[in-house]
């Protein structure tokens, strides 16, 4: 029996049956274990679950329907339209899960954005800002002494810019501003400080609640791009569709979070593009992405890991002894100063070094009496969980289930990278808890990886190429419709983002 015949049908079963226990609430410890445990939503009206359900199948009906009529080589302009399609029916699928918390979805995003819990208070840090460079000299004193929110306290001043920037462009316009202000104060928050709040500062968090999900969906574009750049259009095929199904981009959003996997996957696009095309420059703007990344949360770092090994590995295969250390050297340089660059300029600008940063980070209780051998294995569970069950089994699996198949070196440098990487991160102990919105900048590798899979995996050398697309189609569909059923049990019945108001109607 060959291995594929079993292991996808193995895959789907395990995935349907977790999503069962997910639905009916079968055993709490699937939410997590008892020191961070993801709540449940309270009952939905039958006529939202079947909206939802609806958006989820149109999605897969999308999916299909272009995979269907993929050429091997599409043109420029079809693979632009391939992307287009499948990034409004992504955009489709995280609407309907709105509609879970309210009739009118923009209501909920904007409460998400500005509550001090769902937001984790980004907004309201924003709103302190009087003079900016004094804000950006102080802010590592600010941080442990301040009223902040704990995530507030444990993150640069990245994304209070973002807010503090977003509520600055819309007091240049003010036609827009009023409008859009007035509207933010008739949503029913329960939270006094709407009524006082400037103009600018309310239509500012709408931009930002706005802006986030319409930029996560384009997550599409670097997943698509590197697989079929790399293993062809089928593969991208596949991986643009897993990465919009990753269940924790689609339960998270607005939050700054859901917007990591498109930069975390375009910068690692960037540096696998230098590599193939020998150009140095975009290591440096790859670099420069990650910096960006960090600025907003000290955990992106891990991207740098995970591109730095890909790098290392690739350049070893493909090159020989001092030549290649030559190059990977040269390489390194530029990719290592655009990672640092955005916190070289903090430190020009206003004197604040990244090591300035990381202390006052620390000075937080970042464990909050977690223990490090209970979130060992509590990590890792909840990030398969929320990165999606089936690719997370099948991202590693290939070395093992196709070991006569003449794999490209790029699939294995990849696998090790992710793995090494992810691992590192659980083992160190610095995040516990939540992690399936904390690593999400990690979780869009399994998707490309397991779209990998699926195409090598069903390689005979004498079988009819069409046979083998039908299979990888067949294969494929499977998946995503494991993939699509597990984030619906997730959204349909863990509620993980909380708020200081009662947020659902």
């Amino acid at each position: 029996m060959k291995r594929d015949t079993w292991f996808i049908p193995f895959v789907v079963s395990i995935t349907v049956l977790v999503s069962g226990i997910i639905l009916w609430d079968i055993s709490p410890m699937v939410r997590g274990p008892e020191q961070w445990r993801w709540e449940l939503l309270p009952q939905r009206s039958p006529g939202v679950i079947l909206f939802s359900i609806v958006t989820f199948v149109l999605f897969l009906v999308v999916w299909y329907w272009i995979g269907r009529r993929l050429p091997s080589q599409p043109s420029r302009r079809q693979a632009w339209l391939i992307r287009g399609l499948l990034y409004l029916a992504a955009l489709l699928i995280q609407l309907s899960i709105l509609f879970f918390y309210r009739a009118n979805p923009a209501d909920i995003l904007y409460e998400r954005s500005a509550s001090n819990w769902g937001g984790s208070g980004y907004f309201t840090a924003a709103q302190e800002i009087e003079d900016l460079p004094t804000f950006l000299r102080e802010y590592p004193q600010r941080m442990p002494t301040s009223g902040y929110t704990s995530h507030v306290r444990t993150k640069p001043p990245g994304i209070v810019l973002i807010y503090w920037g977003s509520s600055q462009i819309m007091q240049s316009v003010p036609a827009i501003t009023k409008p859009v202000a007035a509207w933010a104060r008739g949503i029913s928050t329960g939270d006094g400080r709407f009524l006082s709040m400037r103009d600018h500062y309310l239509a500012g968090n709408a931009l930002v609640s706005l802006l986030a999900p319409l930029i996560s969906a384009l997550i599409i574009w670097p997943a698509y791009g590197i697989a079929s750049r790399r293993w062809g259009a089928l593969a991208g095929w596949i991986a643009a569709g897993l990465v919009a199904l990753i269940p924790a981009r689609l339960v998270f959003f607005p939050l700054f979070d859901t917007i990591y996997p498109f930069f975390s996957l375009l910068a690692f696009y960037l540096a696998d593009t230098g590599l193939r095309r020998r150009q140095r420059a975009f290591f440096l703007v790859a670099g420069i992405l990650v910096s960006i990344m960090s600025f907003m949360s000290p955990t992106n770092f891990v991207v740098a890991v995970i591109i730095g090994a890909y790098m290392i590995i690739m350049t070893l295969q493909e090159g020989n002894g001092r030549s290649s250390a030559r190059i990977l050297i040269a390489d390194f340089i530029l990719f290592a100063v655009g990672v640092f660059s955005v916190w070289l300029l903090y430190w020009l600008l206003y004197g604040v070094s990244v090591f300035e940063i990381s202390r006052a980070i620390m000075e937080y209780d970042i464990y909050q009496g977690r223990g490090y051998w209970y979130w060992l294995v509590g990590n890792l569970f909840d990030f398969f969980i929320l990165a999606g069950l089936p690719v997370m089994i099948l991202a590693p699996s290939w070395p093992f289930l196709n070991r006569h198949t003449k794999l490209p070196k790029a699939i294995g440098a990849l696998v090790i990278s992710f793995w090494l990487s992810l691992l590192l991160l659980n083992f160190s102990g610095l995040i516990r808890a939540e992690t399936g919105r904390i690593w999400l900048m990690m979780a869009p590798y399994p998707a490309v990886m397991a779209s990998i899979w699926l195409k090598y995996v069903s390689f005979e050398a004498d079988v009819n190429q069409n046979v083998l697309e039908a299979r990888l189609l067949r294969s494929g569909l499977w998946i995503m419709m494991a993939t699509a059923l597990l984030a619906l049990a997730i959204a349909l019945n863990w509620h993980v983002i909380r708020m200081e108001w009662q947020a659902i109607r």
